[in-house]
């Protein structure tokens, strides 16, 4: 196994070297959701009002899954740092289980009270039709859009 060389050399360029593909993946899916967002605004202002329902949702649900692989990635970089090959394989087979069932959980949640849920937050009956359509296709991409 080789060992990281990121106590070694400038620090500046560690750190470029790390945060150069978080910046790049960050802006492509702010980029993607603007675009996304653009293209609905086309199609009518109901079905853009009804995605904006949606945005404190997904918002939620996606810091979830980034705090959890915030936390897992901080697990692993101990244990890669350790050199327990056996524990990292463990760490990173039962950190993604445990990342994946809590978004099974949470999209079997989601999916059941998508109507009363967007209600409370206002939706009338001429948005949640959409919403309704719109989030049940979301929750059933919810573990693979993240994981895969």
């Amino acid at each position: 196994m080789s060992r990281a060389k990121l106590t070694q050399g400038p620090v500046n360029r560690g750190l470029i070297n790390l945060t150069t593909p978080m910046i790049l993946g960050i802006s492509s899916s702010l980029v993607a959701a603007v675009f996304e967002t653009y293209l609905i605004g086309l199609i009518g202002t109901t079905e853009l009002a009804a995605y904006s329902f949606t945005f404190p949702l997904i918002g939620a649900l996606t810091a979830l899954m980034l705090g959890l692989s915030i936390g897992l990635s901080s697990v692993l970089a101990r244990a890669v740092g350790g050199g327990d090959t056996s524990q990292i394989k463990r760490l990173a087979t039962d950190g993604l289980t445990l990342m994946i069932v809590i978004m099974i959980i949470a999209a079997i949640i989601g999916y059941l009270t998508i109507e009363p849920l967007f209600r409370l937050l206002g939706a009338d009956e001429t948005t949640l039709p959409l919403i309704v359509s719109y989030m049940r296709i979301w929750y059933i991409g919810l573990v693979s859009l993240r994981y895969l």
